[in-house]
């Protein structure tokens, strides 16, 4: 179900990247082994783990509730304590709503981020 994607596919997160800017901070972040760029059922994330938390720094694709699980399942295999989620879309908000996400903060970015507690 995860499936780590090639370097040369990045530019498939590239809208849900935000700006060209946040686009290259995030190229930056993979090359340098920071963050992880996977498929999940069809969904292209950038993950990194921060701290006991799982961050999604992005995400793109149209199974996201599906592979909303998936990520779920990795964070607590990898025995982290909560799940962040950044976006800049009110949509993709409300769509992670069925996995108890809820506002956290406003980034210095200016996304949006949501947090799921995980318990156990």
């Amino acid at each position: 179900m995860l499936e780590f994607c090639r370097f040369s596919e990045l530019h498939k997160i590239k809208q849900a990247a935000g700006s060209l800017a946040d686009f290259e901070y995030i190229k930056r972040e993979v090359e340098k082994g920071v963050s992880r760029f996977v498929n999940i059922c069809g969904v292209y994330f950038i993950l990194r783990v921060d701290g006991r938390s799982l961050t999604v720094v992005c995400a793109q694709g149209r199974n996201l509730k599906q592979a909303s699980y998936i990520v779920i399942k990795l964070a607590k295999k990898l025995g982290l304590t909560s799940i962040l989620f950044h976006t800049q879309r009110p949509a993709l908000a409300r769509l992670l709503k069925h996995c108890n996400f809820k506002f956290f903060e406003t980034a210095p970015s200016g996304f949006a981020v949501y947090r799921m507690v995980l318990n156990g």
